[in-house]
């Protein structure tokens, strides 16, 4: 109806039907919840006509008694194919009815509500969407289960067993806490068994493996030209070395990880002189600067201790 009229009433003001009001009073009635939504969603002011006091609402009635007569009346005994049809007749019935001026007067209904249109706002903004409620608790993957669509959306971890309060639109879903605090907002989705998840809602170990997950080769040789240019050129070989690039990715990060226990100046040396052998993998590197660190010898021209060139202990009890 609002949106034939293009305009919006100030105040709302209804019978007592129960589809809209769920416990009538004369003060404060109870509105069903959708009319709630309806009515915040365009700043409209709800008011429900007082019970049994048919003197509240007298052009309403006497415009429903004059609908039966020009509409109703002359509908009911025609016959129509489908729902469609019967709702176009309809319009086109309402249309005429209120383009046609009153009993001895120069205007119509029609002319009247031009007249208050000018006292009502303008719809503007989105279009009003039915929002549904559902509550879930949330699961040990800190996602909340909307069995709707039986699909699950993340929230924050932090709200992992607690209960939530789940409100959706034909495309939103928002997520509140206890405290009625919008924790999460997402997109609809309509796949079962499938999860919708945002990065920010993992727990850090989750996130960093997630982040793990997405890397490309390029990340690696970028990672590995900060190491030097024997490094990244090493890496580069390394993912080609492979049928499929990220049966690498491994290797690579096994690679990177070399930096704990080594320097970049030692990782370049050994990726140096294994790609002169043409080997391409995590282990030679690591085999070998292992060996170097056994034998104390780096690069820079250190050379090892000949055994001639070492002390012989003095004897003692202990030589054997």
């Amino acid at each position: 109806m609002l949106k034939k009229m293009g305009v919006l009433p100030k105040i709302l003001k209804m019978d007592n039907l129960k589809s809209g009001v769920i416990k009538s009073e004369r003060y404060e009635p109870d509105f069903n919840t959708l009319l709630l939504q309806l009515a915040d969603h365009y700043s409209i002011v709800l008011k429900a006509a007082r019970p049994r006091k048919p003197k509240d609402k007298p052009s309403v009635e006497n415009s429903v008694l004059q609908v039966y007569r020009n509409v109703y009346a002359r509908v009911r005994d025609q016959k129509f194919d489908n729902l469609k049809a019967l709702n176009r007749a309809i319009v086109d019935l309402i249309d005429e009815f209120n383009l046609k001026n009153f009993q001895g007067k120069d205007h119509s209904r029609y002319d009247l509500f031009q007249e208050e249109r000018k006292q009502m706002q303008l719809i503007t903004g989105q279009p009003f969407e039915l929002i549904q409620q559902s509550s879930a608790k949330v699961q040990n993957d800190y996602h909340a289960f909307l069995g709707a669509d039986k699909h699950k959306y993340s929230v924050p971890y932090q709200y992992y067993k607690q209960q939530v309060s789940i409100q959706f639109t034909d495309t939103l879903v928002r997520i509140y806490n206890s405290r009625n605090e919008c924790i999460a907002t997402h997109a609809r989705v309509r796949i079962p068994h499938k999860h919708s998840t945002i990065d920010d809602h993992m727990p850090p170990a989750h996130k960093a493996y997630n982040e793990q997950l997405q890397r490309s080769g390029a990340y690696y040789l970028q990672m590995a030209e900060q190491m030097g240019c024997h490094t990244k050129n090493y890496m580069s070989k390394l993912l080609k070395s492979k049928n499929y690039e990220q049966l690498a990715y491994d290797s690579c990060k096994g690679l990177l990880s070399l930096r704990r226990s080594f320097s970049a100046e030692q990782i370049e040396k050994a990726c140096e002189r294994l790609s002169e052998v043409d080997v391409y993998s995590y282990k030679p590197v690591k085999n070998l600067l292992k060996k170097w660190m056994k034998e104390s010898f780096w690069m820079g021209g250190v050379v090892p201790p000949s055994a001639s060139s070492t002390k012989t202990p003095t004897c003692h009890s202990n030589l054997r």
